[in-house]
């Protein structure tokens, strides 16, 4: 089962990371905030650290509701470099580049999205994407029949994924899985927003109205595919 604290946690900096990302794109606009004063080879290669030399000069001064703790900074920082890079593209094709103060440039996915913040879109997911959300639920599926010592069958968690009301029970585990893992700067990709759009979006395609995650939603769609997982895990005993 998905450990407590820690997707409170993970809940909590996702709460935080959409509303800091909308308030962002108006402040680096306007110039509230100001481009960073260091630009560092290290942003190609860790999304991580480069997203805390945003968050950390700056956090202080951000609206208490999506002020990042002190002391979870670097899992803040961690958490909303994937958020922007899984989610979101920049709305033109030009090789966007950061210059600062000093005269240094930066191109790296964090630079350009966060300096273009008021300029993203949601990505548009691809077939490949769709399917591999669909690999990580059924992967989700038989690890936990694993956490439990159960045995299931790979046809049998397809099944369940196959039936509607599994389906989204299974989108909310492994989006729950993937929070926490993103919090240590892990992500798979757009799959995740392919997760995500299961339950937060409608049948028709677009956006429930007011949707909110909750940590009651993640609790239940466990228990219940917990419950049929034994189920089919008797049954093959039998």
């Amino acid at each position: 089962m998905l450990p407590p604290e820690e997707l409170k946690l993970a809940l909590d900096i996702h709460s935080r990371s959409y509303k800091l990302l909308r308030w962002l794109g108006r402040a680096i606009d306007t110039g509230e905030i100001p481009l960073p004063r260091v630009v560092s080879p290290r942003h190609a290669d860790d999304v991580t650290a480069a997203t805390l030399d945003w968050i950390e000069p700056f956090h202080v001064t951000f609206p208490a509701d999506m002020r990042p703790d002190e002391d979870k900074l670097r899992q803040f920082a961690a958490f909303f470099g994937t958020y922007l890079t899984s989610s979101f593209d920049i709305t033109n094709d030009f090789g966007v580049v950061l210059r600062n103060q000093y005269g240094g440039t930066c191109s790296c996915s964090i630079c350009a999205r966060l300096v273009n913040g008021s300029h993203l879109k949601a990505k548009k997911l691809t077939s490949s994407d769709k399917r591999r959300s669909l690999a990580l639920m059924l992967d989700r599926i038989i690890e936990l029949a694993r956490e439990h010592d159960l045995k299931l069958k790979t046809s049998d968690a397809e099944a369940l994924i196959a039936n509607p009301e599994y389906k989204i029970a299974a989108a909310y585990s492994t989006y729950g899985y993937w929070l926490i893992q993103r919090t240590k700067g892990v992500t798979d990709g757009p799959s995740i927003l392919g997760l995500w759009r299961q339950f937060a979006w409608t049948d028709a395609g677009s956006p429930r109205k007011d949707f909110k995650l909750d940590y009651d939603d993640f609790k239940k769609s466990e228990d219940m595919l917990l419950t049929s997982i034994r189920e089919l895990a008797v049954d093959h005993l039998e």
